[in-house]
This record gives C-alpha cells, structure tokens and sequence, in this order.
C-alpha cells in the first residue's frame, strides 16, 4: 500500500510540478499558445486581467496590473476544447478585420484581444475589431478559459475523480511530450 501511495503522490503532485518549473521558459516556435488581455473601463484604474496559456494547459494569470502572477494548470478537458478548435484556416477566418460600430469597450464596458500562436504564426483575434466577434462558440470556450483562470476550483486527482481504469486512460492518452 505504501509503494501505491508513494507513486500515485509522484505522479499526481511532484512529477506535473517538476516538469511545469522545467519547462516554464522554453518554448518551441512552433508551439501552440494564447495570450489574452483585456482592455476597455478597465484600463483607467489599471485592473484589467490578462493571461498566458501554453498548449501543454500551463498558465500565467494577471488578474490585475499591480496584482501577482498566479500559475497553474487547466484542466486538461478545457484545454482540449480550446485548442482543437484551432485550425490555419480558422485563425485565418477569425482574425478578419471587420468594422464594428458597437463594442462593449467603447461605452466603458470590456472587450478582449487574443494573441494565438499556432504553428509558428501568430494571429490576432479581438471581440470588438475581428471576425473573432461573432464566433460565439470559440468566445464561449475562452470564456470558460478566463472563468476557471479568476476561479480555479479545487479539482481532485484523476484516479479518485474517474478510478483506476480512467487513471490509466489518462495516463495513456495524455503522454508528457
């Protein structure tokens, strides 16, 4: 029992930890990732939130231009449905500049601007000034994105949250790269 107890601590507590600090400034140019900032009525007392998430689900949170950083992880079914709905040609489509003649920012109400990098190019995506805009379902994942970074709930490990045979499907569907 304490061999089980001393593995499952390894692999659910110090091995994610240890690898996150490993990897936390090198990142590959062809890697996937997403810079958010907010902008709008938030800018005049310099409370605007930003963040950035890597591909692996490791995040920086600013909730606040004076704030400290927060980091941490997604879980790994958000980041899934974040970044599968990356494509060239939908980032392509997404970051269209369009004229848009009432954006929330512009009645000091909030808008966002997201930087995604994706396979080495970079593609700006805003709600008040792309066709970004109007994607309600990519608004509504990075809403859920901006909603767990303001609140990350407690989650518990994958062995206890699914049991031992979801442990093992994660573990096999989620190799460390």
């Amino acid at each position: 029992m304490g061999i089980f107890t001393g593995v499952f601590l390894y692999l659910t507590v110090f091995a994610p930890e240890y690898s996150n600090d490993i990897s936390e400034d090198v990142v590959s140019p062809t890697s996937t990732s997403i810079e958010g900032v907010i902008y709008g009525g938030c800018q005049r007392n310099n409370s605007c939130p930003s963040f950035k998430l890597k591909e692996s689900g490791s995040y920086q949170f600013l909730s606040a231009g004076d704030a400290e950083i927060e980091k941490g992880s997604i879980p790994y079914e958000l980041r899934d449905t974040l970044f599968e709905g990356f494509s060239s040609s939908t980032l392509t489509a997404e970051s269209k500049i369009i004229t848009n003649n009432h954006c929330k920012s512009f009645v000091d109400g909030q808008d966002a601007t997201y930087t995604v990098t994706f396979k080495g190019e970079s593609y700006v995506l805003d709600t008040c000034t792309s066709e970004f805009s109007r994607n309600t379902d990519m608004q509504d994942t990075v809403t859920d994105v901006w909603n767990f970074m303001k609140n990350p709930t407690t989650t518990y490990p994958v062995i206890i949250d699914k049991g031992i045979t979801g442990f093992f499907l994660y573990i096999f569907n989620h190799p460390k790269n």
